[in-house]
């Protein structure tokens, strides 16, 4: 509010001084037109605020009714020129004008061309300036919703994908304390853990280092081994090729992809194989998920995994990615590539 009255008055200083410069009389000491000016300025700031503050905001944005801010506005300006020829009349001219031989004329059209030229300049410059700050006030507030309405979103799909997957996974691992040993049911806890903690912590983070993106998949990869028995016919890959020191990306980007990969393509009772890989050329990153597809039952409805890291791909890589989902006979291909931070 402090910065904002302190731009007002500079801005009149200013003014001030060119209407001084504009009212200049050659005969008449640049002191004594200041103080003029300065004495008749009131009548012009109130006029100008009348106009940038209520015939404006009323009449141009809110109603858009043209026709009544043109009315108001001549009236405005019959007001202004009547008051300050009524001020010169009764004070400021007998104060610093008189004394060069000078005389009055309400009516007489020199100086009152000038005074208009000065009254409409000053009108115009600081309705741009309103006009301005009109829009960019309205330009941050739409910046602002736009910001919060994808935080919201954002939020929303972490809360549907997240609680999904590890839903997932805590099925899994309850299969697993059924059937094996309780060593290999604490080797899937802590690697859940570990997931939870990333999924619960740093996931909300805007970004996070490529390389804890990759942590956690090997981590939901070795989840997956547990229920994995030497005798079944199983492959899980997953290979690697880049720098990923100093890369980063958004949390739980690539997770859903490995998820739905392992979730539809492995079946203990059947050839299974599920590819993944990944590489950083620059600060490209391309990675790839490549499963066997296997018979979906009523139990294994559709997940909402892939749609939701479409959508937040979308805002949070727009023009930056390239995602191409196919299947080519019995395989389930995904390609994902994005231009990393």
């Amino acid at each position: 509010m402090i910065k904002r009255v302190i731009r007002h008055i500079i801005f009149w200083a200013i003014l001030w001084l060119w209407i001084s410069v504009v009212w200049m009389d050659k005969e008449c000491q640049f002191h004594n037109i200041a103080m003029a000016t300065l004495l008749r300025l009131p009548w012009l700031v109130v006029a100008v605020y009348v106009n940038n503050y209520f015939l404006i905001p009323r009449y141009l944005i809110q109603k858009r009714q043209y026709f009544s801010y043109g009315a108001l506005f001549l009236l405005l300006v019959a007001i202004h020129w009547l008051l300050d020829r009524l001020w010169m009349l009764l004070w400021v001219f007998d104060h610093y004008y008189q004394e060069l031989g000078h005389r009055f004329y309400f009516f007489y059209y020199l100086p009152n061309l000038r005074n208009l030229f000065v009254f409409l300049s000053v009108f115009l410059l600081a309705a741009v300036l309103r006009f301005y700050r009109i829009w960019y006030e309205n330009e941050t507030a739409t910046r602002k919703l736009a910001a919060e309405k994808m935080a919201t979103e954002l939020a929303f799909l972490k809360a549907q994908v997240n609680p999904h997957f590890l839903f997932n996974t805590l099925n899994n691992l309850y299969s697993l304390a059924v059937q094996r040993a309780s060593d290999d049911l604490a080797e899937g806890i802590a690697q859940l853990s570990n997931l939870m903690r990333y999924l619960t912590y740093e996931s909300n983070s805007e970004k996070v280092p490529l390389q804890r993106e990759v942590d956690q998949i090997h981590s939901f990869i070795a989840i997956q081994h547990l229920r994995i028995s030497e005798e079944d016919d199983v492959l899980i890959g997953f290979k690697k090729q880049g720098q990923l020191d100093g890369k980063r990306i958004a949390p739980a980007i690539l997770i859903p992809f490995v998820e739905n990969a392992l979730k539809h393509g492995i079946d203990v009772s059947k050839n299974s194989v599920v590819k993944m890989e990944l590489s950083v050329d620059g600060s490209r990153l391309h990675f790839s998920t490549r499963n066997t597809c296997q018979t979906r039952t009523e139990l294994q409805p559709e997940g909402v995994g892939l749609e939701n890291v479409k959508k937040r791909l979308l805002l949070l890589y727009p023009d930056r990615h390239t995602l191409k989902i196919e299947e080519q006979g019995d395989l389930f291909i995904v390609n994902l590539s994005l231009e990393l931070d």
